[in-house]
C-alpha cells in the first residue's frame, strides 16, 4: 500500500494559473493510518484506481485519504 503525494516546484506555479500550496498541511503515513483507523474497511468510501478512506485527525478535522493500489495502472504515463 502506498499513498499519493503531489508536489510542485516553484517553477511550475505559474502554469497552475495562480495556484497557491503555500498552506498545504502534509501528514505523515502514521498520522492517516491512526485516522483512518490503520485504513479500516469500514472507513473506505471509495474505490476505482484508489482507494479512498475517511479518518478524523487529533484536532478533530475529518479528512479523505486517497490510497494508490498496486493494481491501478491509472497515473502512470506512458
Amino acid at each position: 500500500m502506498s499513498l499519493c503525494c503531489f508536489s510542485a516546484r516553484k517553477k511550475s506555479l505559474q502554469d497552475l494559473g495562480g495556484f497557491s500550496v503555500k498552506n498545504i498541511r502534509l501528514f505523515s503515513f502514521n498520522e492517516l493510518r491512526s485516522a483512518t483507523d490503520n485504513f479500516h474497511p469500514s472507513n473506505r468510501i471509495g474505490r476505482g484506481g484508489f482507494g479512498t478512506y475517511k479518518g478524523i485527525l487529533k484536532n478533530g478535522t475529518l479528512i479523505a485519504a486517497k490510497v494508490l493500489s498496486a493494481e491501478s495502472r491509472q497515473g502512470v504515463n506512458f
